[in-house]
C-alpha cells in the first residue's frame, strides 16, 4: 500500500469545507468526512485509478463533491 500524503493547505480546506456542509445541512460535514475518508482509502489501495493532473499528482476529490453534493 502506498503512503498517502495531503498537503497542509489540503487538510485546511477539508476542515473549512466540512464546516461550511454542517452549517447548510446538519450531519453532511461528517458525511462529507466520510466521504473523503472513503475516497483517500481507495486512493492508498489504487491510485492509478483517478486521472493524473501533474506528474506524480492524481485527482481523486471529484467523487467526493459529486457524493456529498447529490444528497
Amino acid at each position: 500500500m502506498r503512503v498517502l500524503m495531503l498537503r497542509p493547505q489540503a487538510r485546511l480546506d477539508v476542515g473549512d469545507s466540512a464546516g461550511w456542509y454542517e452549517d447548510q445541512k446538519a450531519g453532511l460535514g461528517i458525511r462529507f468526512l466520510d466521504e473523503i475518508d472513503r475516497v483517500l482509502s481507495r486512493a492508498q489501495v489504487n491510485p492509478f485509478q483517478f486521472p493524473e493532473i501533474d506528474p506524480g499528482v492524481r485527482r481523486g476529490l471529484q467523487s467526493v463533491l459529486e457524493a456529498t453534493n447529490s444528497q
